[in-house]
Parts: C-alpha cells; sequence; structure tokens
C-alpha cells in the first residue's frame, strides 16, 4: 500500500505559464521498494462529492522508496487550477525497483 497526500502548508510557485508547483508526501507501505509512482491530479467536483473516476492530470514521479519510507516530492508543472481548489491524488501505477 502507499499512502499519497498533499502537503496543506505547501506554498505554489508560480510561473509565466498557467503551470505550478505542488509538494506531495509519498509512504510507500509495501514490503518491497519503489522506483516511481504514477498519479492522477483532479479538482474535486463539488464540496463534499467523492473524487472522480479518471484523472484529467497524470504525472509519473521518478523517486526511490525503501520499505516504509516516506519522502516529499515537488511535482512540477502542474494546472494553476489544482493549487485554487481542493484536489484528488489517486495512485495509478508504480514501478518496482526490481524490475
Amino acid at each position: 500500500m502507499l499512502i499519497l497526500k498533499r502537503n496543506p502548508d505547501a506554498q505554489y510557485s508560480e510561473s509565466s505559464t498557467d503551470k505550478v508547483d505542488m509538494e506531495v508526501e509519498i509512504t510507500n507501505q509495501s514490503k518491497e521498494a519503489l522506483s516511481g509512482v504514477s498519479i492522477g491530479l483532479a479538482v474535486v467536483p463539488t464540496k463534499g462529492s467523492e473524487c472522480p473516476a479518471s484523472y484529467a492530470e497524470k504525472k509519473t514521479l521518478l523517486v526511490p522508496l525503501s520499505p516504509g519510507e516516506t519522502r516529499g516530492y515537488i511535482i512540477q508543472f502542474v494546472d494553476s487550477a489544482l493549487s485554487q481548489h481542493p484536489v484528488c491524488i489517486k495512485v495509478i501505477d508504480v514501478q518496482f525497483a526490481s524490475n
């Protein structure tokens, strides 16, 4: 199992485009080492609603994680709309270090 959460205190850094950087924290609760994680990002449709079934923006984080390790990661060039609303973040796929 993998835990992924957005840092609620993270400051977004804006660029000259409509993109921002988003800070997340990843915890590997599996017994296997990982070499990367693919995640989906989406704006929560309305307050109190569930996360959508599909994710408009997908990112692959090439971050090695040993079993039990927690690491912060900056996702660059995220759509700026995601910095203005609650966001759903979902692990879509993982890459095992042994592959």
